[in-house]
């Protein structure tokens, strides 16, 4: 039951780090907003990394490591761009696309398979979230499938956030590959450390 009490204080704190942004930071650059982030987070955790040491790592963990990073990068650039650009009511809720498109990318990267139930799961959760932008009605009050897509072609925080999604979709999974090469612990100091 910890991981659900971890799992809600993460989501409270990157709430509060958007919530922080969008109300005093967006009228910085981009670039410097990405390295804010990185960087506050590696300052943190640096004593972690400094307490664990330094283990071997054989070359499969930097392989890992190599093909994330440039994504992960990727991935705040998009993030930062949909904070600023939209409300997060409207641009956040596309992060859900990710479980969904993790079914997929997990299964070409590591060989895994996600049940029937699961996907299922992650599916509903996908099309909530697609629905979130789906409050806008035609004349007769009636919605169609297509209005969250079209309100998507006019909000450009929702398409940077989508495509947040997608990169993280590749850098879950291939987190979960350098994970297997590394300690938990050192790799979350260790890895927010790299882009800063």
């Amino acid at each position: 039951m910890t991981w659900l009490w971890l799992a809600l204080a993460s989501a409270f704190c990157l709430a509060t780090a958007d919530a922080f942004v969008k109300a005093y930071l967006t009228h910085l650059d981009t670039l410097y907003l990405m390295a804010m982030r990185f960087l506050h987070a590696g300052v943190l955790l640096l004593p972690v990394l400094l307490w664990w040491g330094w283990p071997g790592f054989p070359p499969a963990f930097w392989g890992w490591v190599a093909a994330m990073v440039p994504l992960e990068l990727a991935a705040m650039y998009c993030y930062m761009r949909a904070v600023r650009s939209g409300d997060l009511s409207e641009t956040l809720p596309y992060l859900a696309f990710t479980p969904v498109l993790v079914a997929g990318t997990g299964w070409a990267l590591l060989g895994e398979r996600v049940s029937t139930l699961g996907f299922g799961g992650a599916l509903l959760v996908t099309v909530g979230a697609y629905w979130l932008n789906g409050h806008e009605r035609h004349a007769d009050g009636s919605a169609r499938w297509w209005v969250p897509l079209a309100a998507m072609a006019r909000n450009p925080g929702a398409r940077w956030m989508l495509g947040t999604a997608v990169l993280y979709a590749f850098t879950s999974v291939l987190g979960k590959g350098a994970l297997e090469y590394a300690p938990p612990v050192f790799f979350g100091a260790f890895y927010n450390l790299l882009p800063a």
